[in-house]
Order: C-alpha cells, then sequence, then structure tokens
C-alpha cells in the first residue's frame, strides 16, 4: 500500500545505509587501535548486529501491511528490542562506573550471553501483547473506517495492523491503588485496585 514518498523511500534508504555504515562501524571497533574499547566492543557489535536485522524487518515489513499480523507483530517486536539493548547499555554504563571490576571478569562471555537472552525475551514478550491483546478487532476496524478511506483511499478490511482500542467506563472507587513497575523497561505496569466500574448506563447511583 503506498502512503507516500517517506513512507515509501525512508525504509529502503535507511537499509541501504544500515549495510554500510554498520559493517563499518563493527570493523573500526575491532581494529582501531587508539581507543581501549574492552568489554564494550562486544556490545556495540551485538548493537550493530542487531541493527542490520531491523533494517531488514523494516524493509521487508512496512507498518501498513496487507500479510497477516504475525509480521506485524514481529515488526512490533524487533521496535521494542532497540529498548532492550538500551537497557542492557545503560546497565552497562553504570556498572563501568560504579563496578568495573565486576564487568572485566564476567561480561565475557556470561554479560553478553545474558544481554542477547534478555533482548530476546523482551521482544518475545512485546510480539506475544501485540498478537494476543492488540491484534484488530471488528470494532476497531469499524471505528477507524470511514477515516482510513478518506485518508488513504483504501478499504481497512484488506489491511492488517495491531491497535488497541479502551472501552469506555467511568470509575467509580478506587480504594488501595498501587502502581507497580514490572521489568521497568517501557512500561509494562500492573495497576493493583479494589475498584468500580460502569458503563454508560451509570446514573450516579449505587
Amino acid at each position: 500500500m503506498y502512503v507516500n514518498w517517506a513512507h515509501y523511500t525512508i525504509p529502503k534508504v535507511s537499509f541501504v545505509l544500515s549495510f554500510i555504515f554498520n559493517p563499518v562501524f563493527i570493523y573500526l571497533i575491532y581494529n582501531n587501535k587508539k581507543v581501549l574499547w574492552g568489554s564494550y566492543r562486544y556490545l556495540l557489535a551485538f548493537f550493530a548486529i542487531f541493527n542490520l536485522f531491523a533494517s531488514v524487518a523494516d524493509l521487508l515489513i512496512p507498518v501498513i501491511f496487507k500479510y497477516g499480523e504475525v509480521p506485524i507483530s514481529y515488526r512490533c517486536a524487533v521496535i521494542s528490542g532497540t529498548y532492550g539493548i538500551l537497557n542492557v547499555h545503560f546497565v552497562f554504563r553504570y556498572l563501568t562506573l560504579k563496578n568495573n571490576h565486576f564487568l572485566n571478569r564476567y561480561f565475557m562471555p556470561y554479560g553478553l550471553i545474558f544481554s542477547i537472552i534478555y533482548v530476546i525475551f523482551h521482544m518475545t514478550i512485546w510480539g506475544l501483547i501485540d498478537f494476543n491483546f492488540l491484534h484488530s478487532t471488528p470494532e476497531i476496524r469499524d471505528y477507524i473506517r470511514v477515516s482510513f478511506k478518506e485518508l488513504y483511499n483504501e478499504n481497512i478490511d484488506d489491511i492488517n495492523f495491531v491497535a488497541g482500542m479502551f472501552w469506555l467506563a467511568l470509575l467509580v472507587v478506587c480504594r488501595g491503588c498501587v502502581n507497580v513497575p514490572i521489568l521497568g523497561s517501557h512500561g509494562y505496569h500492573f495497576l493493583l485496585a479494589s475498584f468500580k466500574t460502569t458503563g454508560p448506563e451509570y446514573n450516579g447511583q449505587e
């Protein structure tokens, strides 16, 4: 589906640039003797290799896709993987300042293996969330059908996408609400609460 020139061109340009600069980047971090990278070079190489896979996903699976929700869930998982890598980089840099001896002793190979497993886990969780909870339901399609037709002149029933739509409900009582961050990456939160909700028919009486 053609949306505009940017949507059509940018993924292809990014793909070409990624396969030019990321291999050059890997070559430099392994052959530049003037900078003492230490164990960080392995993490940077992992980051560059992941960028290559992400560029392939961007090229093969555009934002608006017509061949099923599984590829789109994979595309979203790849996007979330970048957050996982940023988390790993943050922890590495923090430990570099606080406990550099620990990194020098354990990062290779244990830290790098754990980092890869963490990013894969991060991608898997996000992909499963997209596929199982953000799949395109008939209600969501009907909700955006008219505006999508006006903007892109396409039938929404011919497009696969992932999206979420909130149910209309009125929060009446919320006691003991606790917002608990889980996995701490970018928004895994559970709301533990004792509350009562009603629909549009709520008349203000209990």
